[in-house]
């Protein structure tokens, strides 16, 4: 989901 874009980091822990 990409509602809100947090760093980078944290935006593939997410999709992973």
């Amino acid at each position: 989901l990409n509602l809100m874009i947090p760093p980078c980091g944290y935006s593939k822990t997410l999709s992973q």
